[in-house]
Formats: structure tokens, C-alpha cells, sequence
């Protein structure tokens, strides 16, 4: 039986890509679950700026931080400052701060944030990513409030998954996430599995009710974990967070990729299979891990079906845990049923099976 189940498994990972979107579809399309927030993404896609605010005049708390930071980061100059909230993300607040001739982006830490994400491990992942050119350069971080401030991407604006059907766009996003991949590991090991099992024992801490399938989902993802961890994948510096809005264009075909707070040495193809969810091109057209690779590791198609199903489950976790932790405007309720559904789908089926099977 397992030898047939076997041949079910198509080498090819645009196979496995159409069953992963497939899948997804089917959720869509039985739940009518849009809602106007695409299932696998998150928050705003296009930056808002609100009004401008001149420094000296806070009139909120998260206002009168940001002038904390501020008086430290820009001493005398603080008095030219002004700043203004970007509309964009669902963890954290987010601000542009403009000093006569010099702007700032400024990441002021979201309510409880420190509870899921290492903040120091991080760090080290911005400030690398900086470095190598494949995020923003980080200037500095604070930790009463917790804030980090960045150069601001001048003439960048925040993508929306079309924009990838150019292949040029593409290949410049993949050659970032090798250039990562390929660096120095971070100070934190937690693979895709270990985040998941991360955020469950967070919601049992908390009390926060989830669905009554939400065990069962989570017996799936171990099987799937257990028989994965039996082919000790290499870890490497992982984003994990690839949605995208934390890639940042130009009109020059540039590519940078921001909020490395979920980063830690994991799967690269962990980042390849959330790239494929989240983007949701047509898998005829685009093929993430062929692009990537210059030869496919043997066994991809099979990690990447079963790597889906447990990123839908991890992040519909997550915004349970955010339903209680967050202060953000934002409906974590509506977005976690919308990503376990779709982890449900995901996580049985002949697709799932044959892939368990495959790796076993």
C-alpha cells in the first residue's frame, strides 16, 4: 500500500503546489471566508501615513514613547522632529519619523510581543539582514519602551502578492532569502514545528479556547513533524515570517525584506512553502522551489505538503494568542478560523497522506 501511496507523490514540486493550492481554494470556496483579508496574509498590504505629528505634542501613550525614543535617539534635533503611524502590520505599531533632512522608521513593540518572540535573537537577524543588504539597516534598538529604529526605505512601498508574477521581482526576493540562508545561524534554533508547538503551549497557558479540532490538528502537525525531523533537514537563518507585506519594492526592481522578529535557524524550505501560500500564484506559472534550487532536493514536494498544513495551523494558533494579547485593531478572532480552516483542509486528504508516506 505504501509503495502505491508513493507513486500518488508527483516529483515535481508544480504537483504539490496545485495541491497545496487546491486545497486553500476548496477552503475559500466551501467557507466563503475572504472577508476582505486573503486567507495566508496578514494586515494592510499598502503603507497609510496618518497625520504628522510635531514632537512635543503626544497626546497618547504610544505618542509619548515614541517621544522617549526620540529625545535619545536625536538629542538636540528632537525638537525638528515630527512623526506619523503607518497603517501596516497587525504585531507591532509602526511609525516614520522625519528630522529636517533625515527620516527613520521606528518599530515600537507590540502589547506582549516579548512573550512569543526572542527579541534578542531578533535583532541579531535584523541587524544581519542589514548588513547584507537584505533588509533595512538597523540603528538601534531600546528596551524601555521597546523600540527599534531603521533606515527608512526611500522610495519603497510594501508588496502585494501580483507583484511577484514578474520573475525578475522574483529571483531578486529568492536571491535575498539564499543570501540568509546561506549566512551565519542565529543565536535561536526553533524550526517551523517548535514554533507551532511554541504557540499551543502559550494558548493552554493562557486559557484561550480554541475550536474543538484544534487537538486533532495538532496530532496531524506531530506526525508530520516526527516524520520530517526522521530526515534531519540543515537549518539555516529563516525569515518564517514571509508574507508580503514585509517585502518592500522599488521602481528600480529592488527587493528588501523587513520584520525578522519570528527569524530563528529553521527549514529554508519552511520559507519556500509559506512564499507559495502566501503569494498564491498560479503554480503552472510560478514555482518557487524550482526557481530557488538549482537542483530540488529529493523529498521537497512531500515536506512542502506537509510544511503548509502546519504553517496554516502555527499562525491560526498565533492569532488566537494574539486575540487575548493584542491591543491592535485588528480581528484576530475571524483570521484564526479562517487559517485553521484551511489548516484542516490542508492536514488530511490524499495529498497529506501520500507525503507521510513518502517520508517514512
Amino acid at each position: 500500500m505504501c509503495g502505491f501511496v508513493k507513486e500518488c507523490v508527483d516529483k515535481r514540486l508544480t504537483v504539490c503546489l496545485h495541491q497545496l493550492r487546491r486545497a486553500s481554494d476548496q477552503y475559500k470556496s466551501d467557507q466563503n471566508a475572504t472577508h476582505g483579508i486573503p486567507v495566508l496574509s496578514r494586515g494592510s498590504t499598502l503603507a497609510e501615513p496618518m497625520d504628522e505629528i510635531l514632537y512635543g505634542n503626544a497626546s497618547t501613550d504610544e505618542h509619548r514613547q515614541l517621544e522617549v525614543i526620540l529625545e535619545v535617539f536625536l538629542k538636540e534635533k528632537k525638537s525638528h522632529a515630527t512623526y506619523r503611524r503607518v497603517e501596516v502590520g497587525i504585531t507591532n505599531s509602526n511609525w516614520i519619523i522625519k528630522e529636517q533632512n533625515n527620516t527613520y522608521f521606528i518599530k515600537l513593540y507590540g502589547e506582549n510581543t516579548h512573550i512569543m518572540i526572542d527579541r534578542s535573537s531578533s535583532v541579531v537577524a535584523s541587524k544581519l539582514s542589514g548588513e547584507l543588504g537584505v533588509g533595512p539597516f538597523l540603528y538601534e534598538t531600546f528596551q524601555s519602551p521597546g523600540a527599534e529604529v531603521y533606515e527608512f526605505l526611500d522610495g519603497y512601498r510594501n508588496s502585494v502578492p501580483e507583484d511577484f508574477a514578474n520573475a525578475e521581482l522574483r529571483s531578486v526576493l529568492l536571491e535575498k532569502y539564499k543570501k540568509m540562508h546561506n549566512s551565519s545561524p542565529l543565536p535561536l534554533t526553533r524550526t517551523g514545528y517548535d514554533q507551532l508547538e511554541q504557540r499551543y503551549s502559550l494558548l493552554k497557558e493562557a486559557g484561550i479556547k480554541a475550536p474543538d479540532n484544534h487537538e486533532a490538528l495538532m496530532e496531524r502537525c506531530r506526525t508530520a513533524a516526527k516524520v520530517i525531523n526522521a530526515t534531519k533537514p540543515t537549518l539555516a537563518p529563516c525569515h518564517n515570517d514571509c508574507y508580503s507585506p514585509n517585502f518592500m519594492l522599488n521602481d528600480a526592481g529592488d527587493v528588501r525584506i523587513v520584520d525578522w522578529e519570528y527569524a530563528s535557524n529553521n527549514d529554508p524550505l519552511w520559507d519556500l512553502t509559506m512564499l507559495s501560500l502566501s503569494m498564491q500564484l498560479p503554480p503552472e506559472e510560478v514555482n518557487w522551489f524550482a526557481e530557488y534550487f538549482d537542483e530540488v532536493p529529493e523529498n521537497a514536494a512531500a515536506k512542502a505538503t506537509l510544511y503548509g498544513g502546519m504553517i496554516a495551523v502555527s499562525w491560526g494558533t498565533w492569532a488566537l494568542l494574539q486575540t487575548q494579547y493584542s491591543n491592535i485593531d485588528f480581528d484576530y478572532s475571524e483570521y484564526s478560523k479562517m487559517l485553521l480552516g484551511l489548516g484542516d483542509a490542508m492536514t488530511q486528504g490524499e495529498a497529506w497522506e501520500a507525503a507521510l508516506c513518502q517520508l517514512s
